[in-house]
């Protein structure tokens, strides 16, 4: 019986029964791979053993970030006039020519009132506010609250500045 299924994977021209060698070739290529990926991933943990050790734990945490992985970006569909939804690129553009078309069609004058109404509604819904001045204590609580490596503001000035700044900078900006 076992003679008769190895027949059917013998090859007369070849002399070799050819769905035992891809098997056992596919086989070792697998042990291959999951021997390498193994290497890989202990050599990585070492190294963020390494750098928790060290006290690196911005880089620590960079490192799990980055051993995430790249996260797939998500589906984004949109909806036609119908209200049916649209996945497919082709689709998409159409339906984004057809709008910018349907925008750029439309007469001067139409845009022109429209402007005129958004901004006779915008000086409708103005209310008059008043802002106070913080004091000191509040922008020293601010300051103090701040994290530290993260993004400038606008004015390009970073949280360690500002904590480095000292009683100058609590005058620039409280009462």
């Amino acid at each position: 019986m076992i003679k008769c299924r190895l027949d059917k994977y013998h090859d007369k021209n070849v002399g070799e029964y050819q769905g035992g060698l891809y098997q056992q070739a596919r086989r070792m290529a697998k042990k291959i791979c999951k021997r390498a990926k193994i290497t890989h991933l202990e050599k990585e943990l070492k190294e963020l053993e390494e750098s928790w050790k060290s006290k690196g734990l911005r880089n620590f945490y960079q490192e799990i970030k980055r051993g995430k992985g790249q996260h797939r970006r998500p589906a984004y569909y949109l909806k036609d006039k119908g209200g049916h939804l649209i996945g497919d690129k082709e689709g998409k553009f159409n339906r984004f020519a057809g709008h910018f078309e349907e925008l750029l069609s439309k007469e001067e004058g139409e845009m022109r009132e429209s402007q005129y109404d958004s901004k006779e509604k915008q000086e409708d819904t103005e209310v008059e506010t008043t802002i106070m001045v913080p004091t000191k204590k509040e922008v020293e609580d601010q300051i103090e609250s701040l994290k530290s490596n993260k993004a400038t503001g606008e004015n390009n000035i970073s949280a360690e500045m500002l904590k480095q700044g000292g009683e100058a900078r609590l005058k620039e900006y409280g009462n």
